[in-house]
């Protein structure tokens, strides 16, 4: 699959949203599943994170799909309002599946997550 295709997935589900506020079809695309995600497999499975594991690799890849689609814009100031409030799903993600007490754990979680980006771009960008 391609990258247009999976950019086109993912603005797909945001334009569809019921929602009013930027913010809410914001989170709610990046909470959406997709017959997309599938393709994070992979890259996602083998994730290095606390139990529940199986929650973290939903998101890890719902975390790559957004994040291959952000490579395709390029107007900055979308960019950093995009990247805020990715941000924030991303904590409240982890915070909601470890608890809000369990910084270490959080941590370790986001670390996952950005290892899993860095390699599955750095691959995708070395591609022959």
């Amino acid at each position: 699959m391609s990258l247009k295709a999976n950019s086109t997935e993912f603005f797909k589900l945001f334009r569809k949203s019921s929602k009013d506020l930027f913010s809410d079809q914001f989170y709610e695309a990046l909470d959406s599943d997709s017959p997309d995600l599938s393709k994070y497999d992979n890259q996602c499975n083998d994730i290095h994170v606390h139990n529940p594991k199986e929650k973290v690799v939903k998101i890890c890849k719902k975390y790559l799909r957004y994040l291959e689609y952000c490579k395709l814009l390029n107007d900055d100031n979308s960019l950093y309002k995009v990247s805020v409030l990715f941000n924030y799903w991303l904590y409240g993600v982890l915070t909601h599946i470890y608890g809000s007490n369990s910084t270490e754990k959080i941590r370790t979680g986001f670390s996952a997550l950005q290892i899993k980006w860095t390699y599955f771009d750095y691959r995708r960008r070395n591609e022959v």
